[in-house]
């Protein structure tokens, strides 16, 4: 944690900008960390902006597959096994691979960050 909120916040991105943006203003952590597909790019480049516009240090990780857990596997990395994790945007499979990709890290349950507003 920072004296503004939590260090870093990794968020998949969905195709709706909501849950993303409004978990972000709630959480205001130093950098986030965006993984999205081709599909939510321009969703992602939106919220980009905003979050740079409030100081936010912003990280795209593409990816290419939703479905495939290896390539999941290749984004999260273990310097983000202390991130905290949003995932009410994007697809449950790719929530599914992320979540356990950033659980082999050692990414910790208590940093899960669940639905602010969740459908």
């Amino acid at each position: 944690m920072t004296a503004k909120g939590i260090d870093t916040l990794i968020q998949l991105i969905g195709s709706n900008p909501l849950p993303n943006y409004l978990s972000a203003m709630t959480l205001q952590p130093r950098k986030i960390v965006m993984i999205y597909t081709d599909q939510t790019n321009p969703i992602r480049e939106r919220l980009a902006t905003l979050y740079e516009n409030h100081d936010i240090e912003v990280q795209a990780r593409r990816l290419q597959n939703a479905r495939d857990p290896s390539a999941c596997r290749g984004l999260v990395t273990p310097d983000l096994k202390s991130s905290f994790l949003d995932y009410t945007g994007e697809t449950k499979v790719m929530t599914l691979n992320i979540f356990a990709a950033w659980s082999r890290q050692g990414g910790d349950l208590a940093r899960i960050i669940q639905g602010i507003c969740d459908d």
